[in-house]
């Protein structure tokens, strides 16, 4: 990702104001993947904010045990 983009959604955010703490819904998704990933090189780059993914098991479908499993695998990367 270029240093343009980064310091769009750097201005975004602050634009927002969103304090130090972020968290995300992450359900493994495309959608809050990109999410988790945007937000994460932000606060690589800024010291002030720290992130937290939560991820809530409903059991609806079979493969309910293996989306916690890659939910993991990404948040640990």
């Amino acid at each position: 990702m270029n240093n343009l983009r980064k310091k769009n959604i750097y201005h975004i955010i602050n634009k927002i104001k969103i304090k130090k703490k972020i968290i995300i819904c992450y359900s493994g998704g495309n959608d809050s993947t990109a999410l988790l990933f945007l937000i994460n090189i932000i606060v690589k780059y800024n010291i002030n904010y720290s992130i937290a993914a939560i991820h809530i098991n409903h059991n609806i479908n079979n493969d309910s045990k293996l989306n916690i499993e890659e939910c993991l695998k990404t948040c640990k990367k």
